[in-house]
């Protein structure tokens, strides 16, 4: 008849574009036709458009669409149509591939509202869309109200779970996944075994990290370099476990090494920043030369562990080597490695090789921060160059920069023990210490006093005894007022 022609031409016309304003105007002829009396043909012409949204609300999340497959979700929620889980299922796909993991989860739930049965791959889209927005609760509380109407999970939905605990750094959950696997009948691969050690790198427990790499050792997934790497890391991570973590980075090198896989600059770094921890600085050293008699490039990541690691040793001459050596080989340094290279030459004193490296800073267009200023500063200070010291301060006060209260005590101690008439310049110091509201300390006014009576600057030491009351220093307030008293 006339009436059924129009209505395959209208369905023509919704396969053909797809959009959501053609289910509604489907649905709507619909119910204008003279034979929707029949019940049976109703019902039928009924599933029939379900069917055939569906398969448009798929065909919307292939290209990411997102936005036209929920239109059409939303134009089948009328009565009379009997929604199934394929549609929602097609619609959260549709979020996930778009990447819009919000959406994705309220489908879910008005899913589980009308008492749709879950399935396997709804679960899957559900907890990949978990994994884009890091909801890891959510995912693991969809897997238990699952529970019982699915015995028996997808090693995917598993590992999908994992890897969104590992990324919300939840260790233990991705963990104890992996243990359960064993009451589904299934065993963890590569992707839940690397992602769970992952998880263990992010919450620095090393020894964690080490189990997993033992089961997969003892099991039929073997360990790959990611598998170490990872577990690496984790000791790199860990603050905790005395002298051990650093040597079993070290031990895990080696086993890498016996499992015939190849070593490459991620586990060195790993196993370089590790020591660092530890304070092994010649630890770090041979890490490097092992890596160049292997033939692996040192990153910038290896030298700043390598000078960092010297640094807190005490030993400011192999940061100086060590940046020498970038520049021949090409490797550009960054603001941790001049961080480190200029706190070692103030703990060194080398005020001259501080300078050189800020000069260097400089020339590789490397931002100086507050903290590597600080350091310069308290190199000089530390050499007896007040001068410098009260130059490189000048300039940090103009920049913004906030150096260290330490430094600038530094710099204060630097004038009182250099010639000629330091106040003027400590008094300078003191006024941009308080304009950029850095705490003025013990130290400070002990320096500042100093320098009032080596200039007999008597009216500006009654100053800081004011000042010092005000503050609430009144131990070492008493003692300048003593010692002002007895000269004024």
């Amino acid at each position: 008849s006339a009436g059924r022609r129009e209505d395959t031409r209208a369905h023509g016309k919704f396969s053909q574009e797809g959009w959501a304003t053609s289910a509604l105007q489907a649905m709507q002829f619909r119910a204008r036709q003279p034979w929707k009396r029949r019940p049976w043909k109703r019902r039928k012409s009924q599933q029939a458009l379900v069917v055939q949204c569906t398969k448009q609300i798929a065909a919307s999340g292939r290209r990411r669409q997102w936005l036209t497959a929920l239109q059409l979700l939303q134009g089948l929620r009328r009565p009379g149509l009997e929604l199934d889980v394929v549609a929602f299922n097609a619609a959260m796909s549709a979020c996930e591939q778009a990447r819009q993991w919000r959406p994705a989860l309220a489908l879910a739930t008005g899913a589980q509202r009308r008492g749709l049965a879950v399935r396997a791959d709804t679960i899957n889209v559900v907890v990949t869309a978990c994994e884009q927005g890091r909801r890891w609760g959510l995912a693991l509380g969809l897997l238990r109200e699952a529970g019982q109407s699915l015995p028996e999970p997808e090693l995917i939905m598993l590992n999908a779970l994992i890897s969104t605990c590992e990324k919300c750094e939840r260790w233990r959950h991705a963990c104890e996944l992996c243990g359960e696997m064993s009451t589904w009948d299934l065993e963890p691969d590569g992707i839940s075994c690397n992602a769970a050690i992952s998880a263990c790198e992010k919450g620095g427990r090393w020894e964690m990290a080490s189990a997993l790499l033992g089961v997969m050792a003892r099991g039929a997934c073997q360990p790959d370099v990611i598998s170490f790497n990872a577990a690496s890391s984790s000791c790199a991570s860990s603050s905790r476990g005395g002298a051990a973590f650093w040597e079993h980075s070290l031990h895990l090198g080696s086993s890498l090494a016996a499992a015939n896989l190849e070593s490459d600059a991620i586990t060195f770094n790993a196993a370089i920043s590790a020591c660092e921890k530890g304070l092994e600085w010649g630890a770090t050293l041979a890490l490097m030369k092992e890596m160049r008699r292997g033939g692996t490039h040192a990153t910038v990541v290896t030298y700043s562990a390598a000078v960092t690691a010297c640094e807190k040793s005490g030993h400011w001459k192999w940061p100086v080597r060590l940046l020498v050596d970038m520049q021949r080989r090409g490797v550009g340094p960054n603001d941790v490695t001049f961080g480190a290279l200029l706190s070692a030459c103030e703990k060194g004193s080398q005020w001259r090789r501080a300078l050189e490296v800020l000069a260097s800073e400089r020339r590789w267009r490397v931002q100086v921060d507050a903290l590597a200023c600080s350091a310069a500063v308290g190199a000089c200070g530390r050499g007896g160059q007040w001068r410098r010291a009260v130059r490189l301060l000048s300039e940090a006060f103009l920049r913004e920069l906030e150096p260290h209260v330490a430094s600038v005590n530094a710099a204060v101690g630097a004038c009182n023990r250099g010639s000629g008439d330091p106040w003027a310049h400590i008094e300078r110091l003191m006024t941009s210490m308080t304009n950029a509201s850095l705490k003025l300390d013990i130290i400070t006014y002990s320096s500042a006093m100093e320098a009032c009576k080596s200039c007999r600057q008597h009216r500006c030491a009654r100053e800081l005894i004011a000042d010092i009351r005000s503050r609430g220093l009144l131990a070492i307030g008493s003692g300048a007022e003593g010692k002002s008293n007895q000269e004024g």
